[in-house]
């Protein structure tokens, strides 16, 4: 199924209920229509959201809906009042040919209606791949939308949207008007909202804000609209530009479908279609079923067999139809010729026939009430002569034509009666069965947020085992960062310390110093009185379990109590704390 890109529609994935959004459908004035997936069922449907794109914005941290300005806000308030109350009306309505709408909720600051999706084929989708009907095809979907439409509009509504992408055609060729979102009530309509523009499909009283023109004559003009487009291929007249013609008296652009030759179609169909585009409102049929009629009073010709001929100035589009029936005139010229006609021409033929008639039969009455009498007489005197002398039945025969009575009254009482069981018991098993549906979907459904909650806590389980094996790992790292750092340096204090109190061997024996410093710190630590050290912070690696820095010497006073500043090459010395091979921690002079 063809699916949009829409700026401002929800993401796929959104959440509305138990409604997941799958994609966008379409886009009009007043809203967007998504394709969900509607997860208690376990179906897929149509939503419409009122989202009227001159008054509205989407707040996207948010996904609602605000009016784009404080002056907006009655005007959006209307318009969403009306959609809900609209949406609850139209879910009453139940029609083949029209979509049926199920529910309607309030969300994201706005509405959401929902309907069925409809599996088929966009009747725009199959003008543009330029599909070919047989005239029977076009005649039938034109009816199917005819009666939803009456049906639509006896309820008090009319659609105001009816355009070929908004006809969805069945497998089985039946037509279903959708986008019933768009649809205003006939009546107390004062805003902007109840104008709605579909180019070359709208009418001209449709321009305007005030509904007062508006009726089923509106949606007559569009139907018609799309016939037009769906058998020349080309859409009618855009409206302002018949207005802009017609009111500088020129002639109108749009040219009856009646006048095209070729089209190998019936004239009788191309002049109803031209009806409903008549301009004016007087102009067309007043409503569905009188458009209906005048379809259904045009005679159908047999289907030609030759390919028709293409039509001058007309992209042939839908051809495979019938051939031109001559003996019909379009509506148009019908109330022309009726309007045109001389007030003086009467009919003295029919009335001459009247008169005669009427003088036949007064004549036959007087003849009748002279005669009476004797005529009543023989006719009674023939009947006797020819009707047999009645039988008379005897007493066994009345017996059993009694008994035969009875026997089947009996039969038909018991025929009765096994039916209405036959009956309680079929209502009983749909009862029963349809309580087991309901139940077994309301086990399954109970098994799934079940199932849901188990998966939502073991996903929290691991949550908190996580955390908490984090945490067990910090706390074991920093325990030993810290035995480490106490130990190294408790290891570089006790090397300060003996080097300060001039302990050769307790710094030999203590620590790992190579052989050839050994001599050395035996030489140094001999030869001064006394010397002062510092060392650097340490620099720890916890996965070796090791830890640098250096000591240095700052001063050393000689024997003779003279201060000597150390040599660069011995001042600075750098000692590391590592595991020795038994897994303890040693200090190294390097």
């Amino acid at each position: 199924m063809k699916q949009l890109e829409v700026k401002d529609a929800l993401p796929k994935g959104f959440k509305l209920h138990w409604y997941e959004i799958q994609g966008v459908l379409g886009r009009g004035g007043f809203g967007i229509t998504y394709l969900a997936r509607d997860t208690n069922l376990d179906v897929n449907v149509a939503i419409k959201e009122y989202f009227p794109i001159e008054y509205a914005s989407r707040e996207g941290h948010t996904q609602s809906l605000e009016p784009t300005t404080t002056d907006n806000n009655n005007v959006y308030a209307w318009g969403l009042e009306k959609f809900v109350i609209e949406a609850r009306t139209l879910a009453k309505f139940s029609h083949k040919n029209i979509v049926r709408v199920s529910s309607v909720f309030d969300q994201n600051k706005t509405a959401y209606m929902v309907m069925d999706l409809e599996a088929g084929q966009a009747l725009s989708d199959l003008i543009a791949n330029k599909t070919r009907f047989t005239e029977a095809q076009l005649r039938n979907m034109l009816v199917g939308l005819m009666d939803g439409l009456d049906f639509v509009h006896k309820k008090g509504f009319i659609h105001r949207d009816i355009k070929p992408a908004n006809i969805i055609i069945r497998a089985d060729g039946e037509p279903v008007l959708l986008d019933f979102g768009s649809a205003r009530g006939a009546l107390k309509q004062t805003t902007k909202l109840t104008s709605l523009v579909s180019f070359g499909y709208t009418p001209f009283e449709q321009y305007h804000a005030s509904s007062e023109q508006q009726g089923a004559w509106t949606d007559v003009y569009a139907l018609a609209g799309t016939f037009h487009h769906l058998i020349l291929g080309t859409k009618p007249a855009e409206a302002m530009a018949r207005a802009t013609e017609l009111m500088n008296g020129r002639k109108d652009p749009q040219l009856p479908l009646a006048d095209y030759e070729g089209l190998g179609f019936s004239k009788g169909l191309l002049a109803t279609i031209d009806a409903g585009l008549g301009f004016k409102v007087e102009d067309r049929p007043q409503s569905m079923a009188d458009w209906k009629a005048m379809l259904n009073n045009q005679q159908v010709p047999a289907v030609s067999s030759a390919p028709p001929a293409k039509a001058a100035s007309a992209d042939q589009t839908m051809l495979m139809h019938g051939d031109n029936d001559d003996a019909v005139t379009s509506y148009r010229d019908k109330r022309n010729r009726t309007q045109d006609r001389p007030s003086s021409s009467f009919p003295w033929g029919i009335v001459a026939s009247l008169i005669f008639v009427i003088a036949l039969g007064g004549a036959g009455f007087w003849y009748w009430q002279v005669n009476k009498d004797a005529l009543s007489a023989a006719v009674a005197t023939e009947s006797k002569e020819q009707a047999p002398a009645p039988k008379v039945p005897s007493e066994a025969e009345l017996l059993a034509e009694q008994r035969a009575k009875e026997l089947a009254e009996i039969k038909a009482e018991r025929e009765r009666i096994a039916e209405e069981l036959r009956i309680q018991k079929e209502r009983e098993a749909k009862r029963l069965a349809e309580e087991a549906r309901k139940a077994e979907e309301a086990r399954l459904a109970e098994e799934k947020r079940q199932a849901e909650e188990a998966k939502k806590r073991e996903a929290e389980a691991k949550r908190l085992a996580e955390q908490q094996r984090k945490r067990e790992a910090a706390a074991k790292a920093a325990a030993a960062r810290e035995q480490l750092q106490n130990q190294a340096n408790g290891l570089v204090d006790a090397f300060i310390a003996n080097f300060k109190a001039r302990d050769a061997d307790a710094l030999i024996a203590t620590n790992q110093i190579a052989a050839d410093k050994q001599t050395f710190v035996r030489q140094l630590l001999g030869a001064y009185q006394s010397f002062s050290l510092s060392s650097a912070p340490l620099k720890l690696d916890v996965a070796s379990q090791t830890a640098r820095t250096t000591v240095s010497i700052t001063s050393i006073r000689a024997a003779n109590g003279s201060i000597v500043k150390p040599g660069a090459s011995w001042r600075d010395m750098a000692v590391v704390v590592k595991p020795n091979s038994a897994g303890e921690l040693e200090l190294y002079w390097q």
